[in-house]
Protein backbone atom coordinates (compact mmCIF):
# COMPACT_ATOMS: atom_id res chain seq x y z
CA UNK A 1 0.00 0.00 0.00
CA UNK A 2 3.23 2.40 0.58
CA UNK A 3 4.66 1.91 -2.41
CA UNK A 4 0.97 2.47 -4.16
CA UNK A 5 1.01 5.59 -2.39
CA UNK A 6 4.53 6.35 -3.46
CA UNK A 7 3.83 6.04 -7.03
CA UNK A 8 0.85 7.94 -6.88
CA UNK A 9 2.46 10.79 -5.30
CA UNK A 10 5.57 10.69 -7.75
CA UNK A 11 2.35 10.90 -10.52
CA UNK A 12 1.18 13.80 -9.18
CA UNK A 13 4.03 15.59 -8.93
CA UNK A 14 5.20 14.62 -12.59
CA UNK A 15 1.32 16.09 -13.52
CA UNK A 16 2.22 19.25 -11.34
CA UNK A 17 5.75 20.06 -12.68
CA UNK A 18 4.69 19.35 -16.54
CA UNK A 19 2.56 22.62 -15.94
CA UNK A 20 3.54 25.97 -17.72
CA UNK A 21 6.90 27.34 -16.06
CA UNK A 22 7.43 31.11 -15.45
CA UNK A 23 10.11 32.63 -17.79
CA UNK A 24 12.76 33.88 -15.54
CA UNK A 25 13.83 36.16 -18.80
CA UNK A 26 10.13 37.45 -18.79
CA UNK A 27 10.99 39.60 -15.28
CA UNK A 28 14.29 40.30 -16.48
CA UNK A 29 12.93 42.03 -19.50
CA UNK A 30 10.52 44.13 -17.69
CA UNK A 31 12.83 45.04 -15.06
CA UNK A 32 14.91 46.32 -18.18
CA UNK A 33 12.01 48.30 -19.57
CA UNK A 34 11.02 49.61 -16.34
CA UNK A 35 14.50 50.98 -16.09
CA UNK A 36 15.09 52.29 -19.30
CA UNK A 37 11.68 54.16 -19.96
CA UNK A 38 12.62 57.30 -17.07
CA UNK A 39 16.25 57.66 -19.66
CA UNK A 40 14.05 57.48 -22.89
CA UNK A 41 12.80 60.54 -20.82
CA UNK A 42 15.96 62.17 -19.86
CA UNK A 43 16.85 62.12 -23.48
CA UNK A 44 14.28 63.73 -24.76
CA UNK A 45 15.47 66.25 -22.61
CA UNK A 46 18.67 66.48 -24.14
CA UNK A 47 17.32 66.28 -27.68
CA UNK A 48 15.44 69.62 -26.68
CA UNK A 49 18.24 71.05 -25.02
CA UNK A 50 20.62 70.53 -27.98
CA UNK A 51 18.05 71.89 -29.83
CA UNK A 52 17.55 75.11 -28.15
CA UNK A 53 21.54 75.39 -28.28
CA UNK A 54 21.40 75.19 -32.56
CA UNK A 55 18.36 77.72 -32.17
CA UNK A 56 20.77 80.23 -30.49
CA UNK A 57 23.44 80.10 -32.93
CA UNK A 58 20.91 80.57 -35.50
CA UNK A 59 19.00 83.98 -33.95
CA UNK A 60 16.09 82.02 -33.14
CA UNK A 61 15.70 83.14 -29.77
CA UNK A 62 12.23 83.09 -28.62
CA UNK A 63 12.24 79.26 -29.95
CA UNK A 64 15.35 78.37 -28.07
CA UNK A 65 13.97 79.66 -24.71
CA UNK A 66 10.61 77.52 -25.09
CA UNK A 67 12.68 74.49 -26.39
CA UNK A 68 14.23 75.04 -22.84
CA UNK A 69 11.01 74.95 -20.92
CA UNK A 70 10.24 71.77 -22.67
CA UNK A 71 13.43 70.21 -21.37
CA UNK A 72 12.04 71.10 -18.07
CA UNK A 73 8.98 69.37 -18.98
CA UNK A 74 11.08 65.89 -19.83
CA UNK A 75 12.77 66.45 -17.25
CA UNK A 76 10.26 66.71 -14.47
CA UNK A 77 8.87 63.42 -16.04
CA UNK A 78 11.68 61.42 -16.09
CA UNK A 79 11.76 62.05 -12.44
CA UNK A 80 8.24 61.16 -12.16
CA UNK A 81 8.17 57.87 -14.18
CA UNK A 82 11.30 56.49 -12.84
CA UNK A 83 9.93 57.14 -8.85
CA UNK A 84 6.35 55.44 -9.76
CA UNK A 85 7.74 52.78 -11.83
CA UNK A 86 10.47 52.02 -8.60
CA UNK A 87 13.05 52.67 -11.96
CA UNK A 88 15.30 54.79 -10.22
CA UNK A 89 19.53 53.72 -11.02
CA UNK A 90 22.59 55.21 -10.17
CA UNK A 91 23.11 54.93 -14.29
CA UNK A 92 19.99 57.31 -14.49
CA UNK A 93 21.04 59.80 -11.86
CA UNK A 94 24.03 60.17 -13.79
CA UNK A 95 22.57 60.76 -16.95
CA UNK A 96 20.18 62.73 -15.58
CA UNK A 97 22.94 65.12 -14.23
CA UNK A 98 25.28 65.73 -17.53
CA UNK A 99 21.78 65.94 -19.70
CA UNK A 100 20.27 68.81 -17.09
CA UNK A 101 23.91 70.51 -17.79
CA UNK A 102 23.37 70.37 -21.25
CA UNK A 103 19.87 71.47 -21.20
CA UNK A 104 19.73 74.17 -18.36
CA UNK A 105 23.49 75.04 -18.47
CA UNK A 106 24.78 75.59 -21.68
CA UNK A 107 21.56 76.01 -23.56
CA UNK A 108 20.42 78.99 -21.43
CA UNK A 109 23.59 80.43 -21.12
CA UNK A 110 24.42 80.57 -24.88
CA UNK A 111 20.69 82.04 -25.30
CA UNK A 112 21.70 84.93 -22.54
CA UNK A 113 25.05 84.91 -24.42
CA UNK A 114 23.90 85.60 -27.69
CA UNK A 115 20.25 87.58 -27.02
CA UNK A 116 21.92 89.88 -24.59
CA UNK A 117 25.40 90.36 -24.13
CA UNK A 118 27.45 92.22 -25.52
CA UNK A 119 30.97 92.75 -24.18
CA UNK A 120 33.38 90.48 -25.27
CA UNK A 121 34.21 89.40 -22.12
CA UNK A 122 30.92 88.91 -20.92
CA UNK A 123 31.15 85.07 -21.83
CA UNK A 124 33.16 84.75 -18.98
CA UNK A 125 29.98 85.21 -16.57
CA UNK A 126 28.07 82.62 -18.57
CA UNK A 127 30.78 80.03 -18.38
CA UNK A 128 30.83 80.47 -14.63
CA UNK A 129 27.20 79.67 -14.53
CA UNK A 130 27.45 76.16 -16.06
CA UNK A 131 30.37 75.83 -13.82
CA UNK A 132 28.68 76.54 -10.90
CA UNK A 133 25.87 74.17 -12.42
CA UNK A 134 28.15 71.46 -12.62
CA UNK A 135 29.44 72.01 -9.72
CA UNK A 136 25.63 71.86 -7.78
CA UNK A 137 24.88 68.69 -9.84
CA UNK A 138 27.86 66.81 -8.31
CA UNK A 139 27.30 67.60 -5.00
CA UNK A 140 23.91 66.71 -5.34
CA UNK A 141 24.49 63.31 -6.46
CA UNK A 142 27.17 63.17 -3.91
CA UNK A 143 25.68 64.26 -0.86
CA UNK A 144 22.17 63.04 -0.87
CA UNK A 145 20.80 62.24 -4.38
CA UNK A 146 17.43 60.04 -3.92
CA UNK A 147 14.13 60.23 -2.03
CA UNK A 148 11.40 62.56 -1.52
CA UNK A 149 12.76 66.01 -0.04
CA UNK A 150 10.55 69.18 0.66
CA UNK A 151 13.86 71.64 0.46
CA UNK A 152 16.37 72.02 -2.13
CA UNK A 153 20.36 73.33 -0.58
CA UNK A 154 20.82 75.83 -3.24
CA UNK A 155 18.89 76.85 -6.25
CA UNK A 156 17.84 73.61 -8.58
CA UNK A 157 19.13 73.68 -11.67
CA UNK A 158 16.28 74.14 -13.89
CA UNK A 159 14.62 76.87 -12.29
CA UNK A 160 17.95 78.90 -12.81
CA UNK A 161 18.47 77.61 -16.36
CA UNK A 162 14.34 78.41 -16.80
CA UNK A 163 15.24 81.68 -15.35
CA UNK A 164 17.52 82.99 -18.03
CA UNK A 165 15.77 81.22 -20.55
CA UNK A 166 12.36 82.79 -20.40
CA UNK A 167 14.11 86.28 -19.85
CA UNK A 168 13.76 86.53 -23.44
CA UNK A 169 10.59 85.87 -24.15
CA UNK A 170 9.37 88.39 -21.73
CA UNK A 171 12.04 90.99 -22.92
CA UNK A 172 9.39 91.05 -26.16
CA UNK A 173 6.31 91.79 -24.53
CA UNK A 174 4.10 94.79 -24.30
CA UNK A 175 4.51 94.70 -20.72
CA UNK A 176 8.10 94.75 -20.68
CA UNK A 177 8.67 97.38 -23.05
CA UNK A 178 5.93 99.68 -21.73
CA UNK A 179 7.35 99.31 -17.84
CA UNK A 180 10.28 97.96 -18.07
CA UNK A 181 12.59 98.96 -21.00
CA UNK A 182 13.72 101.93 -19.32
CA UNK A 183 15.42 100.02 -16.74
CA UNK A 184 19.68 99.10 -16.61
CA UNK A 185 19.51 95.92 -18.51
CA UNK A 186 23.18 95.85 -19.42
CA UNK A 187 24.02 95.36 -16.36
CA UNK A 188 20.99 93.32 -14.51
CA UNK A 189 21.41 90.56 -17.08
CA UNK A 190 25.05 90.33 -16.40
CA UNK A 191 24.44 90.65 -12.49
CA UNK A 192 21.61 87.78 -12.33
CA UNK A 193 23.79 85.51 -14.25
CA UNK A 194 26.28 85.81 -11.78
CA UNK A 195 23.92 86.07 -9.13
CA UNK A 196 22.24 82.71 -10.45
CA UNK A 197 25.92 81.16 -10.27
CA UNK A 198 25.95 81.65 -6.82
CA UNK A 199 22.78 80.58 -5.37
CA UNK A 200 22.77 77.48 -7.32
CA UNK A 201 26.37 76.53 -5.44
CA UNK A 202 24.89 78.28 -1.67
CA UNK A 203 23.13 75.96 0.64
CA UNK A 204 20.53 78.21 0.56
CA UNK A 205 16.92 76.46 0.77
CA UNK A 206 14.59 76.60 -2.13
CA UNK A 207 10.71 74.26 -1.76
CA UNK A 208 10.92 71.42 -3.82
CA UNK A 209 7.36 72.09 -4.80
CA UNK A 210 5.58 69.19 -3.64
CA UNK A 211 2.00 70.27 -3.02
CA UNK A 212 -1.12 68.33 -1.54
CA UNK A 213 -3.81 68.04 0.63
CA UNK A 214 -2.17 66.94 3.77
CA UNK A 215 -1.38 69.82 5.65
CA UNK A 216 -2.16 73.70 6.03
CA UNK A 217 1.12 74.48 3.82
CA UNK A 218 0.84 71.94 1.68
CA UNK A 219 -2.58 73.09 0.68
CA UNK A 220 -1.37 76.62 -0.23
CA UNK A 221 1.11 75.01 -1.97
CA UNK A 222 -1.14 74.00 -4.07
CA UNK A 223 -3.46 76.62 -4.55
CA UNK A 224 -0.27 78.67 -5.46
CA UNK A 225 0.55 76.06 -7.71
CA UNK A 226 -2.78 75.96 -9.75
CA UNK A 227 -2.72 79.80 -9.66
CA UNK A 228 0.54 79.79 -11.21
CA UNK A 229 -0.11 77.55 -14.06
CA UNK A 230 -3.60 79.20 -14.57
CA UNK A 231 -1.43 82.58 -15.41
CA UNK A 232 0.78 80.60 -17.58
CA UNK A 233 -1.72 78.60 -19.28
CA UNK A 234 -3.37 82.16 -20.12
CA UNK A 235 -0.54 84.56 -20.64
CA UNK A 236 2.61 82.31 -20.75
CA UNK A 237 5.06 84.80 -22.05
CA UNK A 238 3.72 88.01 -19.63
CA UNK A 239 3.69 85.23 -16.74
CA UNK A 240 6.11 82.49 -16.30
CA UNK A 241 9.26 85.07 -15.74
CA UNK A 242 8.04 87.04 -13.16
CA UNK A 243 7.16 83.68 -11.34
CA UNK A 244 10.55 82.19 -11.87
CA UNK A 245 11.95 85.76 -10.65
CA UNK A 246 9.47 85.44 -7.66
CA UNK A 247 11.08 81.97 -6.46
CA UNK A 248 14.21 82.89 -6.96
CA UNK A 249 14.15 85.83 -5.19
CA UNK A 250 11.95 84.35 -2.12
CA UNK A 251 14.13 81.74 -1.41
CA UNK A 252 16.93 84.37 -0.83
CA UNK A 253 14.37 86.92 1.15
CA UNK A 254 13.47 83.85 3.11
CA UNK A 255 16.82 82.68 3.84
CA UNK A 256 18.01 85.73 4.89
CA UNK A 257 14.82 85.97 7.26
CA UNK A 258 16.02 82.43 8.83
CA UNK A 259 19.11 83.48 8.98
CA UNK A 260 18.06 86.53 10.95
CA UNK A 261 16.33 83.96 12.93
CA UNK A 262 19.33 81.91 13.53
CA UNK A 263 21.59 84.10 15.31
CA UNK A 264 18.56 84.97 17.43
CA UNK A 265 16.39 81.89 18.24
CA UNK A 266 19.74 79.09 17.60
CA UNK A 267 20.62 76.88 14.75
CA UNK A 268 18.72 73.94 15.84
CA UNK A 269 15.45 75.52 15.60
CA UNK A 270 16.02 77.08 12.67
CA UNK A 271 16.96 73.26 11.07
CA UNK A 272 14.00 72.32 12.78
CA UNK A 273 11.31 74.80 10.89
CA UNK A 274 13.17 73.95 7.54
CA UNK A 275 12.97 70.43 7.64
CA UNK A 276 9.57 70.18 9.11
CA UNK A 277 7.93 66.36 10.78
CA UNK A 278 7.64 64.90 7.45
CA UNK A 279 10.51 65.83 5.35
CA UNK A 280 14.38 66.80 5.10
CA UNK A 281 16.42 69.55 3.80
CA UNK A 282 17.90 68.37 0.12
CA UNK A 283 20.86 69.63 -1.39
Amino acid sequence: MDATAERSGRRGATRRSSGPRADPTRGRRRRRAVLVLPSAFTLGNLFFGFWSVISSFRGRFDLAAWLVMLAAVFDWLDGRVAHLSAGDSAFGGELDSLVDLVSFGMAPAILTYAAFLREEWSWLMCGAFVGAMAVRLARFNVEQAGGAKRYFLGLPSPAAGAFLAMLYPFSTTALFQRWLAGWPWATIVPVSVVALAVLMVSHVPYAALRPGLRGRRARLGLAGLVAALVLVAVAPEETLFPILAFYVMFGFARALGMGLVDRLAGRAEVEAELSGSDGEVEA
